[in-house]
């Protein structure tokens, strides 16, 4: 929003690339724990879940500071299903591409479309330590997956 640019995935891929090449590959991780201390969280002692980590730096940045991760997936209609039915901020972009475009951006997203700064799904996938699917609508069937793969059952 501060530059004037479109809240879409090709403009959020640029840019987060950009960080990646200025700040180190884990600079959107540094930059979430510097927003979490600020709001005055401690990150020693209290969680800091982020989502969406789309570069496998970022992976590793996560695994430096002694975290976990978490591939939490669904199948891909299921997520198009969720994108276009929810207010993601985001205006009509999202909401308004077919399945074949989300299909092609998430192909793009999975692997390296250039540099290591460039986004790689699968290297972040690559590097979970914990998988959960989440196919169900049913909050009650999510938690308990979560619970389950968490080890908290």
């Amino acid at each position: 929003k501060k530059r004037g640019l479109a809240p879409e995935r090709e403009v959020l891929r640029t840019i987060s690339a950009q960080w990646r090449r200025e700040g180190g590959l884990g600079v959107l991780i540094d930059k979430a724990i510097d927003m979490y201390k600020a709001k005055g969280g401690d990150v020693a002692y209290a969680g800091l879940v982020t989502g969406s980590l789309r570069n496998p730096g970022e992976a590793d940045r996560v695994h430096e500071l002694n975290g976990k991760m978490i591939w939490l997936d669904a199948g891909t209609k299921i997520r198009y299903d969720r994108i276009i039915g929810a207010d993601r901020g985001r205006g009509d972009t999202e909401a308004s591409k077919s399945f074949e475009q989300f299909l092609e951006e998430e192909a793009a997203e999975m692997k390296h479309s250039g540099d290591h700064a460039t986004l790689s799904m699968q290297g972040v996938k690559d590097r979970c330590d914990i998988f959960i699917e989440n196919d169900s609508n049913d909050i009650k069937v999510f938690k308990k997956a979560v619970s389950d793969a968490l080890g908290l059952a």
